[in-house]
C-alpha cells in the first residue's frame, strides 16, 4: 500500500498572506514539514498540493524538486482527491502547511489502525487535546473517495478530513488523544497570524530540536513568549 503525504498550501491566507514560505530561521514552513515527511520511512512519498494563483509556492517546488500538485482553487476537498488520485496514494496523510512543528513519530499508531482495518479515518483534531498546531489526519484513498461524492455543499469544500466528522455513521472515525504530557489543547503552536509567526520563530531560535515536549517545556519556563499569540481566537476546521 503507497502511503502519500500531501501538505495543503497556499500564499493567500486570510489572516496571514504568504506565511507558509516565510522565514523560520533559514528555512519555511512548508519545508520543515517536507523534510519531516521525506526523513519517515513510513511515508513512501510526499507531495505539495497547491493553486494556480499560488505561483509563489509553485515555483519553490520547482527550485527545491519537490512534488507539486495544482488544483483546484476554491474545491480543497477536490484538490487533495485529484492529488491523492495522481499519486496513486492508498493512505493519505493529510497535514497542513500552517503546522511547521508537525510531529510524525506516532505515525505507526495511526497507520496501523489504518492498515489494520480498525478505523477509516483516524484523526487527532475530532477532540482536541494536542496543541493546536499538531494536527494529523490519515484516511483511506477508498474512504476519501466515499466521502468526495458524500459532500455537496459548497460551504464544507474548504474542509478535507475534518468532513469525516461529519459522517461518523458512514465511516469507522478514531481520534487520538494526547498523553499526560503533551495535552495542552489551548496552546497555539500553529500558523495562522503575525502573532503566530513570532512565537515559532522565537521557539525556532532558542531550541535546536523543537520537539512538542521540548517546546512545551520551553514555553511554560518562558511565559513571555506564551503571551505572544495568547489572545488569539482559534480558528474554526477547515478555516485557511
Amino acid at each position: 500500500m503507497k502511503t502519500v503525504a500531501i501538505i495543503q498550501a497556499r500564499m493567500n491566507s486570510t489572516r496571514l498572506p504568504g506565511k507558509v514560505l516565510l522565514p523560520i530561521g533559514d528555512t519555511n514552513s512548508i519545508q520543515m514539514i517536507v523534510d519531516k515527511c521525506k526523513a519517515n520511512p513510513l511515508i513512501d512519498e510526499t507531495v505539495i498540493a497547491t493553486e494556480p494563483k499560488s505561483e509563489t509556492i509553485i515555483q519553490y517546488c520547482n527550485d527545491n524538486n519537490l512534488n507539486c500538485f495544482i488544483g483546484d482553487e476554491e474545491d480543497v476537498l477536490k484538490r487533495v482527491y485529484s492529488a491523492a488520485s495522481a499519486f496513486g496514494a492508498n493512505i493519505v496523510i493529510d497535514i497542513t502547511s500552517d503546522c511547521p512543528f508537525i510531529d510524525l513519530s506516532g505515525l505507526k499508531l495511526y497507520l496501523d489502525l489504518i492498515k489494520n482495518k480498525k478505523a477509516d479515518y483516524v484523526s487527532n483534531i475530532i477532540e482536541r487535546t494536542f496543541p493546536d498546531g499538531l494536527d494529523l489526519q490519515i484516511y483511506t484513498f477508498e474512504a476519501l473517495s466515499r466521502l468526495y461524492n458524500l459532500v455537496s455543499e459548497p460551504e464544507y469544500y474548504q474542509h478535507t478530513g475534518w468532513n469525516f466528522t461529519r459522517f461518523q455513521d458512514r465511516f469507522k472515525c478514531t481520534n487520538i488523544y494526547a498523553p499526560k504530557e503533551l495535552n495542552w489543547p489551548e496552546l497555539r503552536i500553529t500558523l495562522d497570524t503575525k502573532e503566530d509567526y513570532d512565537l515559532i520563530c522565537a521557539v525556532n531560535s532558542c531550541l535546536n530540536e523543537p520537539t512538542p515536549i521540548n517546546i512545551i517545556g520551553f514555553l511554560k519556563s518562558n511565559p513571555g513568549i506564551l503571551k505572544i499569540n495568547s489572545d488569539i481566537k482559534p480558528k474554526i476546521p477547515g478555516e485557511l
